[in-house]
């Protein structure tokens, strides 16, 4: 056992326990909830932490595909430029560009766990194409993608299913890059214990007068992400959740639980103090160019060992 702070660290398989417990303990049943938080009680505490924005943002698309954001809220601050201001011949990303290297960068980290001469070769010529997004020499999406899949196109020929599944991964990404991105809160990370759930409720209604019918939810839905010194942290995955139909016709809510036993459990893992909790609302054109769109409320509940 190592020491800090002037106590003793528990063992490993006490923090299992912990988790294990933690997790539990936001369960759907109650006796099982009360079970778990009085064992929990013994060998840990669990805190609660609730993040909230009800700022009004406004977005809509008008005859060209543009997306307009006619009222922003306050409580995240500006984007920063990807670029270092020391360096002229770096050029400020944004928009289909931005979330362009974000894939890249992301396709490389999966790939580099690949254990193969050939994969090695693609990650060395990707990081090529790295530096001509952040330079400014690739400036389209139908550029990137060509580049790509020139690069790739080799590794195709290793019959390995993680290797497929990565680049099955990767065009699933590519065709929803394009989709107008709207970011509605930034929420900036206190310091943490361990994070073993994350529950998220975000509320949309349609801006204009008449009942619409609700969207395709293959055309809306809601992301989480984190930010590190105003650059999103590639090597962490985003969360997705998919739209939910309550009974007002005119909303649709995104709600969703994710707890450090799933597939979340990265992310989880990643909420470290100072970096900063991103909530975005995906939108296609669809959607948007019918009526105005009303972000109008965003809750987080973390649950954490302290």
């Amino acid at each position: 056992m190592s020491e800090s702070n002037g106590q003793l660290a528990p063992p490993a398989v006490l923090q299992v326990l912990r988790c294990a417990l933690a997790t539990l303990c936001t369960a759907e049943s109650l006796p099982v909830r009360l079970l778990c938080r009085d064992a929990l009680g013994m060998v840990g505490v669990l805190k609660q932490i609730i993040l909230k924005s009800d700022e009004l943002l406004i977005i809509a698309a008008d005859p060209l595909n543009e997306c307009t954001v006619a009222s922003v809220a306050s409580n995240f601050p500006p984007e920063v430029e990807l670029a270092d201001a020391s360096e002229e011949s770096l050029q400020p990303l944004r928009g289909v560009m931005l979330r362009c290297l974000i894939l890249l960068r992301r396709l490389v980290v999966k790939l580099s766990e690949v254990d193969d001469e050939g994969v090695r070769v693609a990650v060395e010529n990707l990081g090529r194409l790295d530096s001509a997004i952040t330079r400014g020499r690739l400036a389209t999406l139908h550029s990137f993608a060509e580049r790509v899949r020139a690069t790739t196109a080799e590794v195709f020929l290793v019959n390995m299913p993680l290797l497929s599944r990565i680049l099955s991964d990767f065009e699933s990404e590519l065709i929803r890059i394009n989709v107008a991105e709207i970011e509605y809160a930034r929420f900036c990370l206190p310091s943490l214990g361990k994070v073993v759930s994350l529950e998220l409720v975000l509320t949309v209604e349609h801006g204009g007068n008449e009942i619409m019918c609700r969207p395709n939810r293959r055309w809306i839905w809601a992301e989480l992400g984190l930010m590190e010194d105003g650059i999103e942290l590639w090597s962490v995955q985003r969360l997705r959740l998919e739209a939910h139909s309550p009974k007002d016709v005119r909303q649709v809510l995104f709600r969703q639980r994710f707890v450090c036993g799933d597939a979340a459990a990265k992310f989880l893992a990643a909420m470290d103090h100072g970096r900063s909790l991103q909530v975005a609302l995906r939108a296609d054109w669809p959607v948007m160019a019918r009526v105005p769109l009303h972000l109008k409320a965003c809750e987080v509940c973390l649950h954490y060992l302290a």
